[in-house]
C-alpha cells in the first residue's frame, strides 16, 4: 500500500520531531530531544539532520531505528540546513554568509567565504545534484557547483549570482527536470517571484504578487507553484495558461517558454476574475502566517504549517481547507515531506541507485580535508569513504583487465580511427565491394518484382474472362482435362 509520511518539527514544552501518515491522519513516531531551528531540518534515506536552535549543534537520528545516534557539535550554529537527493551531502548555511558542505560517506567538512552579506537562510539542490543554490537577506541568490566545491583544488566560489530582487529573499524550488531547461523560482519580500534558468542565468519571468510571499511548493510535474503568505492564505500559479496568453495561439502554453512574453510580469492578484488565475485559498480562522509549505507527491493535496502550530491539508481543485492534522502550542519550524513507499511496481523513469548511506560519519575538522586555502589538487592519504553498494558487485577475474591488454584495446582502436581517417587501399576495396554486393541485390528485387507484376496480370485476366474466381477455376480445369485427352 502506498504510504506517504510527513516529518515535523515544533519548539514549545516538550519540543521535538514528529512523522505522521498522510492517509490515515495518524501519528507514526517522534524524535524526542529536538529544538530544531527553522529551516533547520534535512532528511536522507537513512538518517535525520536536526539543526538545533540557537546552539551550533547538529542531532542525527537514524531512521530505522528511531534513535539519536549521535549530536555533532560546530563552530557556529547553522540557519538553514538541506540534503542532497542521493542523501551523500548535507548542505548548511551560517549567520556569517557561509556555505558548508558535509560528505556524511566521509565525514569530510568544507566551508565557502563570506560570499553573502548576510546570513544564509535558503538552500536547494538541483534535481542532479550538480548545482546548489543559495538565498539570504541581501536580495541574492548565488548559484554553486557542487562537483566545483569538492574539488581539492577549488576557489570555492559560486558560479554565478541572481541579484534582480530587491529586497530579502523567502523561499526558493527547484523545478525536478534534469536537463538544461530546468527552471528554478525564486521569492521575495519586494512581492515578486522570478522564474530562473540558474544554469544560464537568464530571467524566464516574473511573477507580480499581491502580498509578501514566504514560502513556495512546486508540482510534481512542474505545471504551478505555491505560494504560503503572513496572513495564512494560499495562491496557486499555474505555469500553462488555460487559453494561451496574448502572444500565443496554442491551447495550453508554459508560461516560462514564450519567448516574446519574458519581459512582460504577470500580475498575480488573487481574486480568480481571469480564466488563467486562481482565486486564494482562504479558510476561517488560518490567518496566522505560513512557514512550511509541501505537495504530495499526486499532486492532489497541499501540506502547510503556520506560526500557530496547525498543520492542514488543503484540496488543490477546490482550494478549500479539507482537514487539519495536528494543533501544537509553537510554530512550525521545519517540514518536509518524505518520499512515499509501497510501490508495487519500481518506477522506470529515474535511474536505480547503486550506492546506499547506511552510516553517518561525524564531521571532520582538519586541515587537509576542510581548508579553503588548499591548492593541491591530489587526494589525500586520509580521505576515506564508507557507503554500501546497493547490488553486488563482479569480482571475477575476467571482470578486469590487466594494464597491457587494456592499452592493447587503446592502441587497436587508435589505429582502426587512424586507418578510417588515411582512408587507406583496404578501406577502398571493402567499400567497392559492399556497393556490387549491393547492386546484385537491387537486380535480384528487380527480377522478382517483375515476376509478381507477371503472376498478378495473368491473375486478373483470367478472373476477367472466367467470370470471377470460380469461372476462373472452372476454366483452369477444363484446360486440365483436355490436356489429359
Amino acid at each position: 500500500m502506498l504510504t506517504e509520511q510527513i516529518l515535523l518539527a515544533h519548539l514549545g514544552d516538550a519540543p521535538a520531531l514528529e512523522a505522521y501518515d498522510l492517509h490515515t491522519y495518524k501519528h507514526v513516531s517522534t524524535f524526542k530531544r529536538s529544538s530544531t531551528a527553522r529551516s533547520g531540518l534535512a532528511v536522507t534515506d537513512s538518517h535525520i539532520y536536526a539543526a538545533q536552535e540557537g546552539k551550533a549543534l547538529v542531532n542525527v537520528y537514524s531512521r530505522q531505528k528511531q534513535t539519536l545516534e549521535y549530536t555533532a557539535p560546530f563552530s557556529e550554529a547553522f540557519t538553514v540546513l538541506e540534503a542532497s537527493h542521493s542523501g551523500a551531502f548535507i548542505a548548511g548555511g551560517t549567520e556569517n554568509g557561509r556555505l558548508t558542505i558535509w560528505e556524511v560517506a566521509s565525514g569530510r567538512f568544507i566551508s565557502t567565504g563570506h560570499t553573502h552579506l548576510q546570513s544564509v537562510t535558503n538552500i536547494v539542490f538541483d534535481p542532479s545534484d550538480n548545482f546548489i543554490l543559495t538565498g539570504s537577506p541581501d536580495a541574492n541568490v548565488a548559484v554553486w557547483s557542487l562537483p566545483s566545491l569538492l574539488d581539492f583544488a577549488s576557489e570555492r566560489k559560486p558560479e554565478r549570482v541572481l541579484d534582480h530582487h530587491q529586497r530579502e529573499i523567502t523561499s526558493i524550488v527547484c523545478s525536478r527536470a534534469a536537463g538544461p531547461t530546468n527552471f528554478a523560482i525564486v521569492a521575495s519580500k519586494d512581492l515578486t517571484c522570478i522564474a530562473w534558468n540558474y544554469q544560464t542565468g537568464s530571467v524566464l519571468r516574473r511573477f507580480i504578487l499581491p502580498l509578501s510571499p514566504l514560502t513556495l511548493a512546486l508540482d510534481p510535474a512542474d505545471r504551478a507553484f505555491y505560494v504560503g503568505f503572513e496572513d495564512g492564505t494560499v495562491q496557486c500559479v499555474d505555469l500553462h495558461s488555460a487559453n494561451g496568453d496574448a502572444f500565443s495561439t496554442q491551447l495550453s502554453t508554459n508560461k516560462l517558454f514564450v519567448e516574446e512574453s519574458r519581459n512582460v510580469p504577470v500580475t498575480v492578484t488573487g481574486d480568480g476574475t481571469t480564466p488563467d488565475e486562481r482565486a486564494r485559498w482562504v479558510s476561517a480562522g488560518h490567518d496566522s502566517a505560513i512557514t512550511a509549505i509541501s505537495v504530495m507527491y499526486e499532486g492532489n493535496f497541499v501540506v502547510t504549517g503556520n506560526e500557530k502550530g496547525e498543520v492542514c491539508v488543503w484540496d488543490v481543485a477546490t482550494g478549500s481547507l479539507f482537514r487539519k492534522i495536528v494543533q501544537r502550542k509553537s510554530p512550525i519550524t521545519a517540514m518536509k515531506l518524505l518520499a512515499p513507499t509501497g510501490f508495487l511496481y519500481p518506477s522506470t523513469s529515474q535511474p536505480p541507485r547503486t550506492t546506499f548511506q547506511p552510516t553517518s560519519t561525524k564531521p571532520r575538522f582538519d586541515t587537509v580535508l576542510s581548508s579553503t586555502s588548499n591548492t593541491s589538487s591530489t587526494l589525500p592519504e586520509s580521505y576515506t569513504i564508507a557507503t554500501q553498494f546497493t547490488s553486488s558487485l563482479c569480482t571475477t577475474a575476467s571482470a578486469f583487465l590487466s594494464p597491457e591488454e587494456e592499452m592493447n584495446m587503446i592502441t587497436d582502436g587508435a589505429r582502426e580511427i587512424s586507418a578510417g581517417a588515411s582512408g587507406g587501399a583496404g578501406d577502398k576495396g571493402r567499400v567497392k565491394q559492399l556497393e556490387e554486393e549491393l547492386a546484385r541485390v537491387y537486380d535480384h528485387y528487380e527480377r522478382l518484382a517483375g515476376l509478381h507484376r507477371g503472376l498478378w496480370e495473368k491473375q486478373a485476366k483470367l478472373m476477367l474472362e472466367g467470370g470471377g474466381v470460380e469461372g476462373g477455376k472452372g476454366k483452369r480445369k477444363a484446360e486440365g482435362d483436355g490436356m489429359e485427352e
